[in-house]
C-alpha cells in the first residue's frame, strides 16, 4: 500500500507550515507473514534546498513495558530529555536500554561507523518459553547517498500518562516507542532530491549477535 500526499500549509510555525517549500510525501507499507516494512519518502519538488528532520513514530505493543529491553543501541550517544545529566553520555555495549517503569524520552544518535539502525526489542519476559523478539532495522538515504539513522525511545510511564488527554492512563504498560529517524545529521535536501527512511520489523524468538 502506498499513499502520496502533500503536507498541509496551515499555521506559521515553520517554513513547511508557511508553504515555503514544495514538498511531496510518499508513505509505503508492505505486510508479510512475519514482517512489516514502512518507507517514508520526502521529495523536494521546489527550487531551493532545505533542512529537515524525518521520524517514523512506531508504537510497539509489549506485554509489560517495565520489563521491556531494547538491544542494539550500544555506542549511540544519548540526548536525554528527562534526565539532563545523562545527555552527552554514550550507551554502553554491555547494557541494554531498560524502561523499568520510568518516564523515558531519549534520542540515541548513531555512531559514525553504523549508519543503519539494528535494534531488537524483547517484548515479553516469559519464564516458561523463549521470549518473543521484535527485530527492527532502519536505513536512510538523502540525495541518493547513505544517511545515518538515529532512534528515539519513548514511554511516558504512569504519572505523565495520567496527565495526557490523548493517552490512556494505563496504556504505558503495554507499549514502547522505538522510532527511527533522520535527526539533524543529514545534508540539506536538494531541489529534485529525495530523502528516504525505511524500517523493517520482523518477529523472531532469537537475539542476534
Amino acid at each position: 500500500y502506498s499513499r502520496d500526499v502533500r503536507p498541509a500549509t496551515v499555521g506559521t510555525g515553520n517554513a513547511w507550515a508557511r508553504g515555503e517549500h514544495d514538498v511531496r510525501l510518499v508513505y509505503t507499507v508492505r505486510v508479510a507473514a512475519t514482517e512489516l516494512t514502512t518507507t517514508l519518502e520526502v521529495h523536494n519538488s521546489g527550487e531551493t534546498s532545505f533542512d529537515f528532520n524525518c521520524l517514523l513514530h512506531t508504537y510497539l505493543r509489549v506485554d509489560d513495558s517495565t520489563t521491556t529491553e531494547i538491544h542494539g543501541l550500544g555506542g549511540y550517544s544519548i540526548h536525554d530529555k528527562i534526565v539532563p545529566t545523562n545527555t552527552g553520555t554514550v550507551q554502553s555495549y554491555d547494557d541494554n536500554v531498560q524502561l523499568a517503569g520510568r518516564n523515558v524520552d531519549a534520542v540515541f544518535t548513531h555512531p559514525e561507523a553504523h549508519p543503519t539502525l539494528h535494534a531488537q526489542i524483547v517484548v515479553s519476559k516469559s519464564q516458561t518459553k523463549e521470549p518473543p523478539i521484535l527485530r527492527l532495522e532502519a536505513a536512510g538515504q538523502v540525495n541518493d547517498q547513505v544517511s545515518s539513522v538515529s532512534a528515539v525511545v519513548w514511554n511516558p510511564a504512569a504519572e505523565k500518562a495520567a496527565a495526557m488527554s490523548d493517552f490512556g492512563t494505563d496504556e504505558w504498560k503495554s507499549m514502547v516507542c522505538v522510532e527511527p529517524g533522520l535527526l539533524g545529521h543529514q545534508p540539506l535536501l536538494k531541489p529534485g532530491g529525495t530523502a528516504r527512511l525505511s524500517q523493517s520489523l520482523v518477529t523472531t524468538t532469537a537475539l542476534s549477535e
